[in-house]
């Protein structure tokens, strides 16, 4: 496996010029973050200072990105925040992400029908940093997470979904929403949605893994709160397939645990063989094109499942 996670290294070194996406999960910012991982592991400074030059040319360019987390400044900030409170970059995130913090929660977006809740998921990742006026922007997300599902909830996928019930179920555990007239109502409607979700069926294999997992995350103390939400159980173990050693499904998983869970035991994740491992990485540099190379179904993605999930 050495030799699969050094080839994976170099061909992003020398493709990543290519990557004009500045993105997390679609472009520069995930190549780094897998190489800042893999220069880790193999202690070779080289990797880091390439890691270091993408972080600088992403960083000096933030300013032209959109919010979103796959392709845009959530999710950048939240890879940002994680490479610092990992050691994996210096820096205190207050200083580094001020700015990062201004523009993210001055006007909160998000597309439910594809993306996931960036603004949510970066808040919690900030809060581990102590970031500034942590209560009045936790305010801001639970008013508009209140109004977008009234406005929007027919176009809720579970991918979405999912982000925006951990962020949910993580602000309950922390005993953070006092005084929010919202908070009481937006669980009783993320519950209602989630069943909508659940019976039309707007969902990937993945997202149930996910979804499953969240509920076991929710603190035991708690569970009488989401009763309802936890019924669903029954139907989401019933509409999970299998694990059928397919690389995508890995590579996705591992990300997704990795965001919402980061080092608990949620994070391990059955491994494909070493042949279709092999495999895939044949096929991707056979045709070489950008998605082959990103953190979302690419090379920078299995990289860093395999990074995670086996030299732990």
């Amino acid at each position: 496996m050495d030799k699969i996670l050094q080839k994976i290294a170099n061909t992003l070194v020398l493709y990543s010029s290519h990557v004009t996406n500045k993105g997390f999960l679609n472009g520069k910012t995930g190549i780094a973050f897998f190489l800042y991982h893999y220069a880790y592991y193999s202690d070779n400074e080289y990797y880091n200072d390439f890691a270091n030059d993408l972080f600088d040319e992403i960083l000096a360019s933030i300013a032209l990105v959109s919010a979103d987390f796959e392709n845009g400044l959530t999710g950048i900030g939240w890879a940002t925040n994680y490479l610092m409170e990992n050691k994996f970059v210096d820096g205190e995130p207050n200083e580094v992400l001020q700015n990062v913090d201004s523009r993210i929660f001055s006007q909160i977006t998000g597309t439910p029908s594809y993306s996931v809740f960036g603004q949510g998921l970066y808040f919690l990742a900030r809060m581990s940093t102590n970031i500034t006026g942590q209560n009045e922007k936790l305010h801001k997300l639970l008013d508009y997470c209140c109004s977008q599902i009234e406005k929007d909830k027919s176009r809720f996928n579970l991918c979405y979904l999912n982000s925006l019930l951990y962020c949910i179920i993580c602000i309950d555990n922390l005993k953070l929403y006092v005084k929010n007239r919202n908070f009481i109502r937006l669980k009783t409607s993320i519950t209602d949605i989630a069943e909508e979700v659940m019976n039309g069926k707007y969902f990937e294999n993945n997202d149930l893994f996910v979804l499953n997992n969240i509920l076991t995350f929710i603190n035991p103390e708690h569970k009488r709160k989401w009763t309802k939400l936890l019924a669903l159980k029954n139907h989401i173990h019933s509409e999970i397939k299998s694990y059928n050693n397919d690389v995508n499904d890995f590579i996705v998983q591992t990300w997704q645990n990795t965001v919402y869970f980061k080092n608990t035991q949620n994070t391990v994740i059955e491994l494909p063989s070493n042949d279709i491992i092999y495999k895939f990485v044949e096929e991707k540099q056979e045709t070489l094109t950008v998605n082959d190379i990103l953190l979302n179904q690419g090379l920078a993605g299995l990289g860093f499942a395999l990074l995670k999930n086996i030299y732990r």
